[in-house]
């Protein structure tokens, strides 16, 4: 399972994000002077190990012109793509933007037409950031060799922008300023494709080694169209299949499990054994609210 590095890399920023939390408690600045200081380390990290390897700004030049078995492919999943130390900036944003949702939380935004042009300019930011960071490599991609400073740059705010874009949609949907992105994001379709997200990460890639190891013939792109009905689509089904059954089967019991172990251990709430002096204060209550409904009637 060579794709859950990012199990491992998330964990161990995980384990270590009280360093940014604690001083963001206790004081906003302590807490901006955390947020700068990961930022800065991370920065300069990722920085020094481009310039030291030469490395690419995509792991995709490897996959595309590169041999694996021969070519720094290796060296750039170590010390640059599964880097907690590179990847906490997304994390770090991900965890301002809680902050902030916690501080606003129950504050009604009010939107008014002095201030409605900046949302406009900042839903058109947010697009255009997201756009930058899918589309900043094309030509790079296609052959035209970038250098290796403008490859750590991409790499150091791709990730900074692309976080920063989400973080808006988030903010927009909370507060209910995302227009129709809004209703859409907030479809019940997506309730029970959301619970599987996980799964379906650990399942597609061997649902692809399947479905790729059992061509008699090389693949030839045609279409997009094509590619997609023809291999994207029938894996992601596949996939979510498969996930339903492996989540029913662990995600969803061992969680069950995780909760009553630690209910039991920290003495969690317990429900209290029903009784018929229960009956007999719920039958009150229920005829003082029908004497009341009465009253109100008259």
């Amino acid at each position: 399972m060579g794709h859950s590095w990012y199990l491992s890399t998330d964990m161990q920023i995980h384990i270590f994000s009280p360093l940014l939390l604690i001083p963001l408690f206790y004081s906003k600045i302590a807490g901006g002077v955390s947020v700068a200081l990961f930022f800065i380390l991370s920065i300069a990290s990722c920085s020094a190990v481009h310039f030291k390897y030469d490395f690419p700004a995509t792991l995709f030049t490897y996959l595309i012109y590169g041999d694996a078995q021969s070519d720094g492919t290796n060296d750039y999943m170590m010390f640059l793509y599964a880097a907690p130390w590179v990847r906490c900036t997304p994390y770090i944003i991900g965890v301002l933007t809680g902050y902030f949702l916690h501080k606003t939380k129950g504050k009604k935004l009010t939107i008014h037409p002095a201030t409605c042009c900046h949302y406009i300019v900042v839903r058109c930011a947010s697009v255009a950031v997201g756009l930058a960071c899918v589309l900043g490599l094309y030509n790079n991609i296609k052959g035209i060799p970038i250098s290796t400073a403008a490859a750590a740059s991409y790499d150091n705010f791709s990730r900074i922008g692309w976080a920063l874009a989400l973080a808006w949609v988030v903010i927009a949907c909370q507060n209910n300023v995302a227009g129709p992105i809004k209703n859409f994001m907030e479809l019940g379709m997506w309730a029970p494709v959301s619970r599987l997200t996980f799964c379906a990460y650990l399942m597609h890639f061997f649902v692809i080694l399947v479905f790729m190891a059992e061509t008699r013939q090389p693949i030839h792109f045609v279409t997009a169209m094509s590619m997609f009905l023809h291999y994207a689509l029938p894996s992601f089904v596949i996939t979510y299949f498969f996930s339903f059954f492996w989540s029913c089967g662990f995600e969803v019991s061992f969680g069950k499990l995780e909760k009553m172990g630690i209910a039991a251990l920290t003495g969690g709430e317990r429900r209290r054994p029903h009784n018929e002096e229960d009956d007999r204060r719920q039958q009150t209550l229920s005829t003082d609210d029908l004497s009341q409904t009465q009253k109100n009637h008259v």
